[in-house]
């Protein structure tokens, strides 16, 4: 009797689609996956362009007050909205916003790679934080909602590790890039290979459609709380 009702309650806890099918555990990992590249890419892209802000400078013909903003715009329209963008996500659906949010930070990643002057590159760049604030709470709010409350701390371990690693290889991938390609390399890195590839396994891998587990509560308030 015990090992049955164990039973029920561990299946109680599995992540459902809005259909009532269990998302299996393999499916799980594999939709983590995908989230963790497009989470590592937001990352590398943060730190990448400090390596580059000496040549782009130069290329462009900016002064250095303006050079700072091609960091500065991109960490604040991620920062700024993620509170609203999470909110989306509850509103529209996770895996809509997140690859909605895939798209923007591709395209405007191609953008910055083409800049002609210092002002569409900082323009540019603010869209592309855009795109990393609709993707980043959904890839949290779909972690939560894919895996049972013992098999979280796991998942969100390495959620935390993409973090360390991405601030590791970003600077020096960003000095690789420049010494070999150029600046503009910076960007394309970002919005060719792996923004594709990412998209792809986004499709293939994210359940269109969640629904939170019974002990999770909702989404905002895991959100607001981190």
């Amino acid at each position: 009797m015990l090992s049955e009702q164990s039973s029920v309650a561990h299946v109680e806890h599995l992540a459902r689609d809005q259909d009532g099918h269990v998302i299996t555990e393999e499916q799980a990992w594999s939709a983590l996956w995908a989230l963790l590249i497009g989470f590592f890419m937001i990352l590398v892209d943060t730190s990448i362009v400090t390596t580059a802000l000496p040549a782009t400078i130069r290329a462009l013909n900016a002064n250095l007050n303006q050079g700072v903003w091609i960091t500065s715009a991109y960490l604040l329209t991620y920062a700024v909205p993620l509170l609203i963008t999470g909110r989306m996500g509850d509103r529209w659906g996770p895996h809509r916003m997140y690859l909605i949010g895939m798209v923007v930070f591709g395209v405007s990643s191609l953008a910055c790679g083409l800049s002609p002057t210092i002002g569409v590159l900082i323009a540019a760049r603010a869209v592309q934080g855009i795109g990393a604030a609709l993707m980043t709470p959904q890839s949290l709010s779909m972690i939560t909602r894919l895996f049972a409350p013992e098999k979280r701390g796991a998942a969100m371990g390495l959620w935390g590790a993409t973090a360390g690693v991405a601030s590791f290889v970003g600077p020096v991938l960003g000095g690789i890039l420049v010494d070999t390609l150029g600046w503009e390399w910076i960007f394309s890195s970002t919005s060719r290979l792996p923004s594709s590839g990412c998209g792809w396994l986004s499709v293939m891998c994210l359940p269109s459609k969640l629904t939170a587990t019974p002990s999770t509560g909702s989404a905002s308030s895991y959100r607001v709380s981190a």
